[in-house]
């Protein structure tokens, strides 16, 4: 059906490039590690996540649906009788009773996602992301300079900085959705403090620290996610990886609309904004303008030339390395900069990941999937 599709429009079926950004991006990661996805596209280009990042994967599947059935009037002791009763409510319904899993300032802004398949002939995703193979691909990844910047921004919003000040321990498990996955309960309110101690020293939240604020939220929610799937899927490809991060910022921005005062041109980058540069979006009239013309000009460059070829241009290809097959190498990226310059870098520990790492959180690890429930690539 896609290849009868794709020819009768004129397109390649051996050709085709699937991208995404946010959660398309992490659905995007997911088709290059799922055993149903096999064959079925080239390339893949991620935005601004990944499957890897904590909020692209659902912790306490049974609590959470038990409870929302319960909500909607559904039996819970058994499976079958829940998804039949679920099938009979109004979806609106469904969707409104996910506010009961964001207890602070719509956190976690993700309560559902994928999980693991464990019955069933077809198994999109039979393991754990970090246990599947990607396919063999060329891979194009790209992260904003300041991903959380929006989120802080709207916590900054009718006194939310005090709230989180004089409830930190209670609401940080929830703003950075590790409230599930706390290994042992009693390390709860040290896993908050030495979070706090790490980005906020002894300094408490507020608009002087909106910073510390907003690189928390990157490193946590974006920043290590997708630099460590850039460097799972490189070290087990033998096709190219290239990441880059992007600190461009043009005349708009979805800051603005939350606190117009908090933006201006060339401040910062924040969640999905090169997204602008690719597609139009009603409200970003990026052409508009010389300067974010040029931007668009070159990241469309970038894209086009990586679908056709599967490496991207910017003039220069020794500049843009691929991401080391080694995973204990630094990451090697590109930095697109507010001058439209591009930068080479290495970092070895990027978005904090070794500090997340030591954190006692049992994110995917906790998971024992049945051998015969199990698939390879």
């Amino acid at each position: 059906m896609v290849v009868g599709s794709l020819v009768a429009f004129g397109g390649d079926p051996n050709s085709v490039t699937i991208t995404g950004m946010s959660s398309g991006a992490s659905s995007v990661h997911y088709h290059l590690i799922s055993p149903m996805s096999k064959g079925l596209f080239n390339r893949a280009i991620l935005q601004s996540g990944s499957a890897f990042c904590h909020w692209s994967y659902t912790e306490n599947v049974d609590q959470k649906t038990k409870f929302v059935a319960n909500m909607l009037g559904c039996p819970t002791n058994n499976s079958l009788e829940i998804v039949e009763c679920l099938r009979s409510r109004p979806g609106k319904d469904i969707i409104q009773s996910i506010i009961n899993f964001m207890p602070w300032k719509y956190s976690p802004f993700a309560p559902f996602g994928p999980t693991i398949e464990v019955e069933g002939d077809e198994k999109f995703l039979p393991d754990i992301p970090e246990k599947l193979v990607p396919y063999d691909i060329p891979v194009l990844i790209s992260v904003g300079q300041e991903e959380g910047l929006i989120i802080a921004i709207f916590i900054g919003l009718e006194n939310g900085f005090n709230e989180l000040n004089n409830n930190w321990n209670e609401y940080l498990p929830h703003l950075l959705d590790y409230n599930y996955t706390i290994s042992n309960e009693n390390m709860r309110s040290k896993i908050a403090q030495d979070i706090k101690a790490f980005y906020f020293g002894d300094k408490p939240i507020s608009k002087e620290t909106k910073s510390n604020l907003a690189k928390m939220i990157s490193d946590r929610t974006f920043g290590y996610g997708m630099s460590k799937a850039a460097q799972h899927i490189a070290a087990r490809n033998a096709a190219p990886v290239y990441f880059n991060e992007f600190g461009y910022s043009g005349n708009y921005s979805p800051i603005a609309m939350f606190d117009p005062k908090s933006y201006s041109r060339g401040s910062t980058t924040s969640h999905g904004e090169e997204a602008f540069y690719i597609f139009k979006i009603n409200g970003f009239p990026v052409h508009d303008n010389e300067e974010d013309a040029k931007m668009m000009k070159t990241i469309v460059n970038i894209w086009s030339t990586f679908i056709q070829n599967g490496v991207p241009d910017i003039g220069n290809s020794e500049i843009w390395s691929p991401v080391s097959k080694n995973p204990a190498d630094p990451l090697r990226y590109i930095k697109i900069t507010q001058q439209q310059t591009f930068e080479a870098r290495e970092h070895s520990n990027h978005g904090n990941f070794e500090f997340w790492s030591r954190l006692p959180l049992t994110e995917y690890y906790n998971i024992n999937v049945p051998e015969y429930v199990k698939t390879e690539l």
